[in-house]
């Protein structure tokens, strides 16, 4: 089964002229989830944050944005590609090492899904305090009190 890999997309039995509709079709999905995803993210960034601060705020979250990018691609290339043996970039692989770029993918796949969630449960941990100290200070008004 003849693989074709472009772009770091690897498309079982593709022709060549299909692999560009292919990316297109890909790049159509990817681009309003991260678009839905930087605008909110943004806003709450934001918000948090005095008017006086603002520039700075929004240059922490830029810089910020951009490292999680880089060491994002670099870790997931990395696994992706620590099967393969070196020297075979930019050529067509054959099906041995197509299987070993898919397991490097699925491999990547699962430590972005893993990541997600880490990051999904650290942030319901740092959203539930303070709603539970809010609870606790509302039942309790006189505890915290010196006096």
């Amino acid at each position: 089964m003849p693989f074709t890999v472009r772009s770091g997309v690897s498309v079982p039995g593709a022709e060549k002229a299909a692999v560009p509709f292919q990316l297109v079709h890909r790049a159509t999905r990817h681009g309003p989830g991260i678009g839905l995803c930087g605008t909110p993210m943004s806003t709450l960034a934001m918000s948090a944050v005095d008017a006086d601060r603002a520039g700075m705020a929004s240059a922490v979250l830029n810089a910020l944005r951009q490292v999680g990018q880089v060491f994002g691609v670099a870790v997931l290339g990395a696994l992706v590609y620590a099967q393969l043996p070196t020297g075979g970039g930019g050529r067509q692989l054959d099906t041995a090492h197509a299987a070993l770029f898919i397991t490097g993918l699925h491999h990547a796949l699962w430590v972005s899904g893993l990541a997600l969630l880490a990051a999904a449960a650290i942030t319901i941990a740092l959203l539930i305090r303070p709603a539970h100290r809010r609870h606790h200070a509302e039942r309790h008004p006189h505890e915290d009190t010196p006096g």
